[in-house]
């Protein structure tokens, strides 16, 4: 399976979402709301043929659990007291989640492998350090709800429906 169709089918997580939460959470059911989620189900079911003709079901379903498995997770932390928690804590703990489940799987595979180089020591400490300076302080920022356009920094307050945002274009400074 490409990366590109990967991508698209881990991308359904809206639309998981949407479903779980009109299901377990008494979501509106709008007409339209429906018929977004159908027309990007079979968008996705389209794209996800190879030219060929045939479909890589085992790619398909894992990417669909990823999906499934990320809407989840939005659900919970927007549904518990996690909500509030400081984004670097919460990253922290994911992050620490992440690193017990592929140490389990590397040593249970027996595809653990120790550092060997320096330019594998300095590789990964750009990326872990890249990724965490660059991450944290844009979801700190989303969280505040100040959003990035050319380096200018734009403030967006929430409306009275809170579910829907108003973009104020004014420059406002952190």
């Amino acid at each position: 399976m490409s990366t590109g169709v990967a991508t698209t089918l881990h991308f359904m997580y809206p639309a998981f979402t949407t479903i779980l939460m009109m299901m377990f959470y008494n979501e509106a059911r709008k007409l339209s709301t429906i018929i977004a989620v159908t027309l990007a189900v079979v968008g996705v079911g389209v794209l996800s043929w190879q030219s060929d003709g045939t479909v890589d079901w085992r790619g398909v379903i894992i990417e669909l659990i990823s999906a499934l498995c990320y809407a989840l997770y939005l659900i919970r932390v927007n549904r518990s007291r996690v909500r509030d928690m400081d984004a670097l804590k919460m990253t922290f703990y994911i992050m620490l989640l992440g690193a017990m489940i592929f140490m389990g799987y590397a040593l249970l595979e027996n595809k653990f492998e120790m550092i060997t180089t320096q330019t594998q020591l300095v590789s990964l400490s750009i990326m872990g350090l890249v990724s965490t300076v660059v991450t944290n302080p844009m979801l700190d920022c989303c969280r505040k709800e100040y959003w990035f356009y050319n380096d200018v920094c734009f403030r967006c307050p929430r409306t009275a429906d809170s579910r829907y945002f108003r973009f104020d274009f004014s420059s406002t400074s952190l």
